[in-house]
């Protein structure tokens, strides 16, 4: 007979929600409760996870787990995710999304214009 413990994990790993972790878990040390994600939590998290692919950072390693799952609507998914409150709330969290970017675009602008000094140099040379 299968071990149990074994089972739950191999269930982790080929699902991301079938284990009562929690799937966004960014902050370290949280002590919340995990707890089942509203449709209306799933939608706002989804749209943070695209905003956040966008400008990198731990944000995007913390749900590489859940990816797949991203483009399905709450109602299509098989098991629903699971997270801390706090984790959530810091990952959709509007005033971080605009910092993140913010430093984004300055990166970006700082790229293009030291490509630009490097092409400039090559038409001198």
């Amino acid at each position: 007979m299968a071990d149990i413990d074994s089972m739950d994990s191999a269930d982790a790993e080929m699902n991301p929600f079938s284990a009562e972790i929690c799937c966004l878990h960014i902050v370290e040390k949280c002590r919340d409760k995990v707890e089942v994600m509203t449709n209306n939590q799933w939608d706002k998290f989804r749209t943070a996870a695209t905003e956040w692919d966008k400008f990198g950072g731990n944000e995007v390693s913390a749900v590489s787990s859940v990816r797949p799952y991203l483009d399905k609507a709450y109602s299509d998914l098989e098991q629903l995710p699971k997270c801390h409150r706090t984790c959530y709330k810091r990952y959709t969290d509007k005033r971080r999304l605009a910092y993140a970017e913010k430093r984004h675009s300055k990166l970006q602008t700082k790229h293009r214009t030291e490509q630009g000094k490097t092409d400039s140099f090559k038409l001198c040379v």
